[in-house]
């Protein structure tokens, strides 16, 4: 009888472990030119679904976005200014979408927390059995009932990776100096994803507009 709740035990702290929330993605690689103009270059590329989970660790597509890499060089002797605004595409913003893939802390905790429960009767009902008092030892004081905190922590880990991660590779304002490249994301909304757009960088020296057609 010991045996048997030790096993049941391990097995339920064993998957609930298991199934903790996790964050893993790439870095962004780089393109390939595939327009240039005025010594400026930009590549873009509309993320697969298995791209998605690959660089952004979710598949964004299932959530109504469509994320697209893009890559600028500046080879000019200019400065330039780049602003997600200017992008002629509607867009959501990196921290919105972030959100729209946080791992939910009060459901995870909520439902470890009823598994652990769950566990007390049986194991109460042992508790007359020789050698049972280690066991119930292991639920009372931190092996089952310490689940939902685990879980609760790493969804929590898992979101502040998930954020810092959208904050790095997601579009914003930004100036690309000479000889010096731009490679973020700009998160589409999938019902107003078009395979072509413009891109317009400013010039900070002379504050005009420059269009680069982009085509997917």
């Amino acid at each position: 009888m010991k045996k048997m709740l030790n096993i049941i035990v391990l097995s339920v702290v064993s998957i609930s472990f298991t199934s903790c929330a996790r964050y893993s993605a790439r870095p962004l690689c780089e393109l390939s030119i595939t327009t240039n103009k005025n010594n400026i270059g930009i590549a873009a590329k509309a993320f697969s679904a298995e791209e998605s989970k690959s660089y952004l660790g979710k598949n964004l597509l299932k959530k109504g976005i469509q994320p697209v890499q893009l890559y600028i060089e500046n080879n000019s002797d200019q400065t330039y200014v780049f602003d997600p605004y200017n992008v002629g595409l509607t867009l959501a913003a990196a921290e919105d979408v972030a959100d729209k893939i946080h791992s939910s802390t009060l459901a995870r905790t909520a439902i470890s927390s009823a598994i652990s429960f769950l566990l007390l009767p049986p194991a109460l009902m042992m508790s007359d059995t020789p050698g049972s008092s280690e066991a119930l030892s292991l639920i009372a004081t931190g092996g089952v009932l310490s689940i939902p905190i685990a879980q609760g922590t790493s969804s929590a880990i898992a979101n502040g990776k998930i954020d810092r991660d959208y904050a790095g590779k997601g579009a914003k304002v930004v100036k690309i100096a000479p000889h010096e490249a731009l490679n973020c994301v700009i998160f589409v909304y999938e019902s107003h994803y078009r395979n072509h757009f413009d891109v317009h960088l400013k010039n900070e020296q002379t504050e005009q507009l420059l269009t680069l057609k982009t085509n997917i």
